[in-house]
């Protein structure tokens, strides 16, 4: 419901709205239709053009805008240094050091310091806690108001003000353009490639759920994509559905696109309006309401920055369903086939060019820390002489150093196979160690009568599983330096496990189950 109430609120914007004021060096003939807008400093702006003409207006006047630059760093955490390209102070007097690497974030939609400006406030904190950091918040919110379509065209005006500061301070400080990081929600990683395509290297942009309106499918030149940095990670929260558009973009625009829970809709967003709008106010309880999706994308790299205990790892798949059917957790020779979401997404840099235009998936939890432990659990059946086709629920407890972890794998009631293969996507909430044992059980279904195949077999066979082995892999930081070797557990295939006992096994350090 609540990306309806997007669209709903954007088409009402949308339709109250006239052209904007452009500042300009060509003058214009009396009755002509403004079609640029020029400025000395940042080039020329033209209406429609890339956007196949879908977009009717032109950047406002760069006074209306009012971009603003505001310099943090760990000596003045809280008291920040204005940024003015045209001042005379230099930035070496304004604690800016060409030393550091640089972190510029950028709002998107109806953001500022003030209004739903409080994410930035608390990344700013974060990366000044996490390292020695010159980091520099972006204000344009006299142009990311309302209006979202005259927003949309203000982006490429913003992303023209933030390269021409980058310019400035490699004039007067020598710094090099990949020592920049740029940090841009929503619209703002939009901004963030405008920029990039004026800067020459930039070294890294992370678009945290790019704007989707008026950017799906549009040609690089008008949106994020992989020429606008050295390194370029996503991440998509809020990407719709085949009947509701989200307000995030759906194609993959970065080197790592990362799709937590699919990308769509995130644990925690459905949630009761009154509720909301009780606990939190009218105004943040709104936000929370129609864009909690498009949000979450900045809360799981602030949580990224925070969290030193669980490494979100994203692993490419070919679909959402085959990552969750647990098809897809090897990280595979070299690391190549995962990486870390986030802040430490960069890690992945040597294999950008493998990586791009795949999609990376893992799963979450709803509230922080959202982090969440992946298992790929394998259960292969015994081909054996009495086994025959068993309806029901497969259950396992793992067993680590640290902690237990109970889990059913089966979705619903699954039919088990003589000598078939299953896998499963297990994940925890807690570090669970290393695995010592694994107890697997199952529960015949009720449903049985509405399966022909079941019922009508021979009812004086006892129902039963025959099991040949389980296989584990967990998805770690370790896996990353070379091919997972599984955690493998060997049954007794002559044994048959029945509905409601319980098998307890350790781990074969043999490497594989030789079973007659």
């Amino acid at each position: 419901m609540n990306k309806l109430i997007v669209l709903i609120f954007i088409s009402f914007v949308a339709t109250s709205s006239h052209d904007s004021p452009v500042k300009e060096d060509k003058p214009q003939s009396p009755g002509s239709v403004q079609e640029e807008g020029c400025y000395k400093e940042l080039g020329c702006f033209k209406k429609g053009g890339n956007f196949f003409d879908t977009l009717d207006f032109l950047p406002q006047d760069r006074e209306v805008i009012g971009v603003k630059f505001r310099l943090y760093t760990q000596k003045n955490k809280k008291n920040h240094v204005i940024l003015e390209i045209d001042s005379i102070e230099s930035p070496g007097d304004s604690l800016f050091s060409a030393s550091r690497e640089t972190k510029i974030l950028i709002p998107g939609y109806f953001h500022s310091l003030e209004v739903y400006g409080d994410w930035m406030k608390d990344m700013k904190n974060a990366l000044l806690e996490q390292g020695d950091y010159n980091v520099i918040t972006t204000d344009w919110s006299g142009g990311n108001t309302l209006n979202y379509p005259q927003a949309v065209a203000n982006t490429e005006l913003v992303g023209a003000e933030i390269a021409a500061l980058i310019k400035f301070l490699q004039k007067t400080t020598e710094v090099s353009p990949s020592a920049f990081h740029l940090i841009g929600h929503s619209l703002g990683a939009h901004v963030a490639g405008y920029t990039g395509e004026r800067i020459d290297k930039i070294g890294r942009i992370t678009g945290l759920d790019p704007s989707g309106l008026y950017f799906n499918g549009m040609p690089t030149v008008v949106r994020l994509d992989p020429s606008d940095a050295q390194f370029v990670d996503v991440i998509h929260t809020d990407t719709g559905s085949d009947i509701i558009p989200g307000n995030g973009i759906e194609q993959s625009v970065g080197h790592l696109d990362f799709y937590p829970n699919n990308g769509d809709t995130q644990p925690g967003c459905i949630l009761q309006p009154l509720d909301v709008i009780l606990r939190r106010g009218l105004i943040k309880g709104f936000q929370q309401l129609v864009a909690c999706d498009h949000i979450r994308s900045i809360h799981y790299f602030l949580d990224s920055i925070n969290d030193n205990t669980c490494e979100p790892i994203g692993v490419a798949c070919d679909t959402w369903r085959d990552f969750i059917n647990g098809n897809c957790i090897d990280c595979g020779e070299g690391g190549r086939n995962c990486a870390f979401m986030g802040f430490k997404a960069d890690k992945l840099r040597q294999y950008k060019n493998e990586t791009m235009n795949k999609k990376f998936y893992l799963t979450t939890r709803s509230t922080i820390p959202y982090c969440l432990y992946h298992y790929q659990v394998v259960v292969e059946l015994a081909n054996h002489p009495d086994s025959e086709t068993q309806m029901g629920e497969l259950y396992i407890i793992m067993e680590g150093e640290k902690d237990n972890l109970e889990s059913l794998l089966s979705e619903g009631n699954e039919r088990f196979q003589s000598g078939a293969q299953y896998s499963y996507l297990v994940t925890s909430k807690r570090d669970i160690g290393q695995l010592k044992g694994i107890t697997i059980s199952w529960s015949q279904s009720l449903l049985l009568f509405l399966d022909p195949d079941i019922w009508s077999m021979d009812s004086d066979k006892e129902h039963m599983l025959f099991l040949s082995s389980v296989k584990i892999i967990r998805l770690s930081i370790n896996s990353r330096e070379k091919k997972a070797d599984p955690f493998l557990f060997c049954v007794d295939s002559k044994s048959p496990l029945r509905p409601g006992n319980k098998t307890s096994l350790l781990v074969n350090e043999v490497g594989s189950c030789m079973n007659p």
